[in-house]
């Protein structure tokens, strides 16, 4: 059992001193926000998709090219010699057959405008899909943010308090000694402080799942360990009671890019309605033909037309199919729409919940306490108070810190789910 408790203690600062050990980096979360916009590869990706879409707006405005025809004999009878010459093109007697076509295609029904201005939709979509991921990346940063910072005040208040622990251990190992104090109590003091060790070290791994998170938003390809510097002040006297649910239903309706791209997936269902009952209308060919000695004259020179003839196959399918589509894409947005409005809802009652708490909480309280426990440790070590009446304030201390960081985890979390639901940066 005691090589066990060793092992979980060495384990524990090990994990502490490789994460010390890396290179640690103070930032600020608009810092964080810049260097995340400027080299996440999530978004250079998304953007790269946007000039994409873009590309086939350009596409879809070029007509397409004329098709080029020519036709010469494979080979050529001599009538003098009775005998077959084989021939190359454009060489030979004079006396040979060959003719030359070319024909352009010529789309009706504004196909073509209509095909633009689907693919305008879809650079559309691409534009505020970009947008929706950065909205999306940008609450995991702002939320493993404020995580690292208030765990890392935390871990601070965990340092000291075993650090003044263990000074007292090693006080009284050597009252003990002398025979001052009983063996009983120096091992309970001890037990005490590899609880705190522990502890210390099971906040310390789960600080490492969240600085991988901003590693690998922010693209690095070397743990850099971040430390998250702000000032808390913007955020203390915050009256949530004065937020309009209306105005920010409003906000969301008009911000968040997911339910923007919902209506244009919409609108481009509608818009490719009107390309099929376009694509019904056959296209048009119009081309011309220099045909040498094969016609009733030497030297025919014809036009040509040609057109589809729409008796089977007037697009019926794909108008219904996109018909359909278009009506499943209105009640996805309907949809979309009563879960922004809810998403805005519930938000507003959650942050309501935890600032209220936050507002009933004694902001000197944890000064106060601290300054108690320097009080309880001098009477203890006076032999004022028995050990068991001093762990448990000791505990009732630690407690109190990790609730009262977690109180603001969760408001902090609060405030930026409400953004996130708004699509904008209310606080």
């Amino acid at each position: 059992m005691k090589e066990m408790k060793h092992l979980l203690l060495i384990f524990g600062l090990f994990i502490t001193s490789q994460i010390y050990a890396n290179d640690t980096l103070n930032i600020s979360v608009l810092e964080a926000e810049k260097v995340f916009i400027e080299k996440n590869f999530s978004l250079l990706a998304q953007k790269l998709n946007i000039d994409a879409t873009k590309a086939a707006i350009v596409q879809a405005k070029l007509w397409d090219n004329p098709t080029f025809f020519y036709e010469n004999s494979a080979y050529y009878r001599n009538p003098n010699q009775q005998k077959v010459d084989k021939i190359l093109p454009f060489k030979g007697d004079s006396t040979r057959q060959y003719a030359i076509q070319i024909q352009q295609l010529f789309v009706l029904a504004g196909k073509r405008n209509k095909k633009v201005k689907l693919e305008q939709i879809n650079a559309q979509i691409a534009e505020y899909q970009f947008y929706d991921l950065l909205r999306t990346l940008k609450f995991e940063l702002r939320a493993t943010f404020w995580n690292l910072y208030f765990t890392q005040q935390t871990v601070k208040e965990y340092e000291e308090e075993i650090k003044s622990l263990s000074e007292l251990v090693k006080l009284y190992d050597i009252q003990r000694e002398k025979g001052n104090i009983p063996l009983t109590e120096v091992i309970r003091l001890k037990s005490f402080l590899f609880t705190l060790e522990n502890e210390k070290k099971e906040i310390l791994s789960q600080m490492l799942s969240d600085q991988q998170v901003l590693n690998t938003l922010f693209a690095n390809t070397n743990f850099v360990y971040y430390k998250p510097v702000s000032d808390l002040k913007f955020r203390t006297k915050i009256d949530i009671s004065t937020l309009n649910i209306n105005s920010l239903i409003d906000s969301a309706k008009a911000n968040r890019f997911d339910l923007k791209a919902q209506e244009s997936l919409w609108k481009a269902e509608e818009q490719n309605v009107v390309l099929q009952k376009s694509l019904s209308v056959p296209d048009l060919k119009i081309g011309a033909i220099l045909d040498k000695r094969s016609n009733y004259i030497n030297n025919y020179v014809g036009l040509q037309l040609s057109m589809d003839i729409p008796t089977f196959n007037r697009n019926q399918g794909n108008i219904t199919k996109a018909q359909l589509n278009a009506e499943a894409a209105q009640m996805n947005l309907k949809q979309s729409e009563i879960e922004v409005i809810q998403q805005v809802y519930n938000s507003v009652e959650q942050l309501k919940k935890s600032n209220n708490l936050y507002q009933n909480f004694d902001p000197n309280f944890i000064s106060d306490f601290s300054r108690l426990m320097d009080g309880i440790k001098s009477n203890y070590e006076k032999r004022n108070i028995p050990l068991i009446e001093f762990i448990d304030y000791y505990e009732s201390f630690k407690n109190s810190i990790k609730q009262m960081n977690a109180l603001n985890i969760d408001r902090f979390n609060d405030f930026e789910r409400l953004n996130f639901a708004i699509g904008s940066t209310l606080f």
